[in-house]
């Protein structure tokens, strides 16, 4: 769904637990709470991005950090 428009460029709406849960289920996957949240976290920045925030950079280093964290949290379960 697309909530406005910026310069051109559409903007989506947050990712839903609707859709995550619907993802889950076409995929079979068996989710986490912590892989909700870093979905949604990723929709965030997603959509800032998308948004026009001034700083991209800032907000890829936002992403990569998400990244390893989550990486580190699985090597850790392990």
């Amino acid at each position: 769904m697309i909530v406005g428009v910026n310069g051109g460029v559409p903007i989506p709406a947050p990712i839903s637990f609707f859709e995550i849960e619907a993802f889950r289920r076409t995929t079979l996957s068996d989710l986490s709470a912590a892989d909700v949240a870093l979905i949604r976290r990723l929709d965030q920045q997603f959509i800032r991005i998308a948004s026009g925030v001034p700083d991209p950079s800032e907000q890829k280093a936002s992403l990569v950090q998400m990244l390893r964290e989550r990486a580190a949290a699985d090597r850790a379960k392990r």
